[in-house]
């Protein structure tokens, strides 16, 4: 069994991640708009960190503008979502995690929480850590395990 935290626009805001349990945690992704906000909190606690570029990431090291991950035989797409216009549909996100054999898309962006299944493919977003934007802060916790994975939105 694996959990894995999942974030996302933080906005250079280093110290939401202080308000967060990472008790059980295994690994930190960031999904973008403060790509290395998380990395010192992830280091600190001993877990692994991985982040994909946001629109609002620049300078470098630079991260990859998306990955594809794999915890426990569930492969995971992972995007900050504005080169997807996750704004406006999230038909051509589900597509691209399909194309990628995907079963969970992950993507940020719209500081806005929200989980759905997206025909074939789980699509999450954890909202803003930093709770910028239209709700309260979140993340989101998913636990992979045996090939299956269950997700939870966790408002702050």
């Amino acid at each position: 069994m694996k959990r894995v935290l999942f974030v996302s626009d933080t906005h250079g805001d280093a110290s939401a991640f202080s308000r967060l349990d990472l008790t059980g945690v295994d690994e930190i992704v960031h999904l973008g708009d403060g790509a290395f906000d998380g990395e010192y909190a992830a280091m600190a606690r001993g877990v692994s960190y991985a982040a994909v570029r946001g629109n609002n990431d620049f300078g470098a090291p630079s991260p990859p503008d998306e990955l594809v991950l794999s915890f426990e035989g569930v492969r995971v797409f992972c995007t900050h979502g504005h080169r997807w216009r996750v704004k406006w549909t999230l038909l051509d996100l589900e597509y691209a995690a399909r194309e990628r054999n995907c079963a969970l898309a992950v993507y940020g962006h719209t500081h806005r929480a929200a989980a759905e299944w997206g025909g074939e493919v789980f699509l999450l977003n954890p909202g803003s850590l930093a709770g910028l934007g239209y709700e309260p802060a979140a993340c989101a916790v998913v636990t992979f395990d045996k090939g299956g994975f269950s997700a939870e939105i966790k408002r702050l």
